[in-house]
């Protein structure tokens, strides 16, 4: 009888369900939730009606709020608006569902909360000018966050006289990994690129993973029409002739530690007037591209104007870093002497303009070091990169100060007259007292030592002059 009795008991009482809790979001690895990305809370095996209240790890919070109602034969019930703002590793989410029966629990299975994918893009070349026949043009995708990047798509757009030799516009890269402390894959893709007729343009390369923001990168391309040099060659030095810019000449520099310096020296042969750049780095960096190209006159492709004066040459000058990594940079060049001879410019008013942020000419403080083969080399200090002219003032009279100061240099050296300094003013030798009545005159051997002072102070002070002038003249030899 007491068996029977129990029995009618335990049917009597509520049935007892166990409830499971799963986090779940598209694109994420396994056991991973992104941060800043919406994911899905389900709390299933639901039995009656009641209510059902998340505890959420610190961070995480739902636009819907902790507590939903279920009904009868509901089953589950899905947050669907749970966002975390911070990476965490090993975190639950708790439940605790209360109903007409006993109150029940659950949680779910442990799970990280990571970085989604960031993906950076470079390409090299950064941009091609008169470009010849096929090149190639290389494209690395890194991801630096913790979830691998998904079916990533590439997309090339083409501008008209641009075509692919090999490679294919659209592709997909079924996966790039993630990983912590910034070790993330990094994937390749490259294409040959044919140049068929001028155009001033881009080429648009655009990234989209299916489980991260889309990114893309454009490449600036300029082809210019086939024309012969300008009467006296690429390498002429200088005035006249057509747009026509000498090919780009790219130089690959490995390392610039902060502090130091950098000196990229190039051929007059491939970029003409252009001696040498000097960069002086702000940071530590490293790979580092520096490209020159030189201009005889401004391209019609460029939206800026022409500086006042004589144009001897443009130089574009690019950097493959951002300006704040370079504290500034010293340029050298040489100009034509007879360049100058034939404008009438003073070699001493030739100064090197750099184009600014707000396109504005601005002179650099340019000197002029030494002559040499016919030319005249110059150097200027400028705090960046940029569009670079070489200007003269015309109708300032050509003048071989080099030739003026080696005269007054060898004057010098020769002992040349010195002119006499003016007498003191008589009101001036007035204020000096007479001296006392009582001393006696200097003795012979005293009026000999004084003698000799004057004899000692008399080239003392011819030399204080020529120091200047030994000084200039150093510099101009260095």
């Amino acid at each position: 009888m007491r068996l029977v009795f129990l029995a009618l008991l335990l049917l009597a009482l509520p049935a007892v369900h166990a409830v499971s809790v799963s986090v779940t979001q598209p694109g994420a690895d396994p056991g991973t939730v992104m941060k800043g990305r919406y994911f899905t809370v389900t709390v299933s095996g639901l039995s009656g009606s009641g209510t059902a209240t998340l505890v959420l790890p610190p961070g995480v919070t739902v636009e819907e709020g902790t507590t939903k109602s279920f009904s009868s034969g509901t089953g589950s019930v899905s947050w669907t608006t749970a966002i975390a703002g911070q990476t965490m590793t090993g975190q639950k989410v708790y439940v605790s569902v209360s109903t007409t029966g006993s109150p029940v629990t659950g949680e779910s299975d442990p799970f990280d909360i990571v970085l989604p994918p960031s993906l950076e893009l470079s390409v090299y070349p950064s941009s091609f000018t008169d470009p010849s026949g096929k090149v190639s043009l290389q494209l690395t995708i890194k991801n630096w966050g913790e979830t691998t990047a998904r079916d990533v798509n590439i997309k090339l757009a083409l501008p008209q006289g641009v075509g692919i030799s090999s490679g294919s516009a659209s592709q997909t890269i079924s996966a790039i990994l993630g990983g912590t402390g910034g070790n993330g894959e990094s994937r390749g893709v490259s294409w040959v690129l044919s140049f068929d007729s001028p155009t001033n343009s881009s080429i648009g390369i655009t990234v989209s993973p299916s489980n991260a923001d889309s990114k893309s990168v454009s490449v600036p391309v300029v082809v210019y029409a086939k024309e012969a040099p300008p009467q006296g060659g690429a390498s002429g030095g200088g005035g006249g002739g057509g747009s026509v810019s000498e090919k780009p000449n790219v130089r690959e520099i490995p390392r610039i530690l902060s502090g130091t310096h950098y000196l990229v020296s190039f051929d007059p042969k491939y970029v003409p007037g252009l001696e040498s750049v000097q960069i002086f780095a702000a940071v530590d960096q490293y790979l580092t591209r520096l490209t020159v190209e030189s201009f005889l006159k401004r391209p019609e492709w460029v939206n800026f104007g022409e500086p006042e004066g004589r144009v001897y040459r443009y130089y574009r000058i690019t950097y493959s870093k951002p300006a704040t990594y370079v504290e500034k940079a010293r340029i050298t060049f040489r100009v034509n002497e007879s360049w100058l001879k034939a404008e009438d410019i003073d070699p001493e008013k030739l100064v090197l303009y750099r184009l600014s942020t707000t396109r504005e000419w601005q002179p650099l403080p340019t000197k002029p070091e030494e002559r040499g083969d016919g030319y005249i080399r110059y150097s200027a200090t400028a705090p960046g990169f940029s569009w670079f002219a070489v200007v003269g003032e015309p109708g300032t009279g050509f003048r071989d100060i080099f030739a003026e100061l080696k005269q007054v240099v060898q004057e010098a050296e020769e002992g040349a007259e010195v002119p006499e300094l003016p007498a003191p003013a008589q009101e001036e030798e007035q204020l000096i007292p007479p001296p006392p009545a009582a001393e006696k005159p200097p003795a012979p051997e005293q009026e000999t030592q004084q003698e000799e002072k004057r004899g000692i102070c008399a080239p003392v002070g011819v030399l204080l002059l020529l120091l200047p002038l030994l000084a200039m003249r150093r510099r101009l030899h260095r």
